[in-house]
């Protein structure tokens, strides 16, 4: 079985996201199911950075799984509402060229934390970290097209489960 991790991130990073994701990548990559092993790739943007170190010996975990780095179109980090758009665009081309880069590749799942992954994927499950302040038309359509939606609190489901999705999704 192969699953495909995929994140918008710098790796390695300084970042606390950097480390869960790589644990997560390490601790899928230890699985077995139905007797077969897990094949794991995570897939980032090819972005510069300052961290030259490997990422396997930066968070100390055993390379048994694949980092792919993906190109995408990145701008300047900007101020305010255009940082947002810049940071929405340079999602969007990472995840149009994960979506290429996979098309011709076999892989039975995405596990993610990028909400728009749901835009591009079917079979994915999506890790949900926060709430937005205001939950949109549009985070509950991506939530309810997730295979599954992992969420880290109590709080957290009861605040997705209060906007109208299933109990039994989590």
């Amino acid at each position: 079985m192969k699953l495909v991790y995929i994140a918008n991130i710098r790796i390695p990073t300084e970042k606390a996201h950097g480390i869960q994701i790589m644990k997560m990548c390490e601790s899928f990559a230890a699985l077995k199911i139905k007797g077969q092993d897990m094949e794991v790739e995570l897939i980032v943007p090819g972005r510069s950075n300052i961290i030259k170190e490997d990422p396997f010996l930066f968070y100390n975990v055993k390379q048994d799984f694949k980092i792919t780095k993906i190109p995408c179109f990145g701008l300047l980090s900007l101020p305010g509402f255009w940082g947002k758009v810049s940071f929405l665009i340079q999602e969007i081309s990472f995840l149009l060229m994960a979506r290429g880069y996979l098309l011709f590749k076999r892989f039975d799942l995405v596990f993610t934390r990028e909400q728009l992954t749901g835009l591009f994927f079917k079979n994915f499950i999506l890790e949900i970290h926060s709430i937005p302040k205001k939950i949109s038309f549009f985070h509950k359509i991506i939530w309810q097209r997730s295979t599954e939606l992992v969420v880290l609190t109590n709080y957290i489901k009861n605040l997705i489960v209060a906007s109208g999705l299933s109990l039994e999704r989590y």
